[in-house]
């Protein structure tokens, strides 16, 4: 059995000749093996705009309530899903599918919407990538909820 580990080898063309013997002692030959590496999944970008918010509940002129996160990924064998979980001031934690937008190439961005908490304070939220193969990918991100103005 041989088995190439994409995370680690490098992108392109493989080429290669591996020798074989025979358990025995007699006999054996060399098997040539080609494939091509396309590389691993990479989070190019996770932006929130806008990166602070007002805590719902406020009156409309104090601002927005919600932020549109947007997560740009590369990966040359598709995506599945796009996903952004977030623990919320105060604890509780939140995930939210999101939706496929511009795509370019093997580079495609996904885009939902993060809506503020109760309490002020920070969201950390953290944008998982799955591709067709079942390959993830993480990268972490912050949104500040501002109190009510008086």
């Amino acid at each position: 059995m041989i088995t190439l580990d994409r995370s680690v080898a490098p992108p392109g063309p493989v080429d290669v000749t591996v020798p074989v013997s025979a358990r025995n002692g007699v006999g054996g030959a060399d098997v040539h093996i080609t494939a091509s590496v396309d590389g691993p999944l990479r989070i190019l970008s996770v932006v929130a705009a806008p990166d602070r918010v007002s805590r719902a509940g406020c009156p409309s002129a104090a601002g927005v309530a919600q932020a549109t996160v947007a997560v740009t990924a590369l990966d040359e064998t598709g995506i599945f899903a796009v996903e952004l979980t977030a623990v919320l001031p105060g604890g509780r934690t939140t995930t939210e599918s999101l939706s496929l937008g511009q795509t370019t190439g093997n580079r495609s961005t996904w885009t939902g919407q993060l809506a503020s908490a109760q309490d002020p304070g920070t969201i950390n939220y953290t944008a998982t990538v799955t591709d067709l193969e079942g390959r993830r990918a993480q990268s972490p991100g912050s949104l500040v909820v501002l109190p009510c103005p008086s």
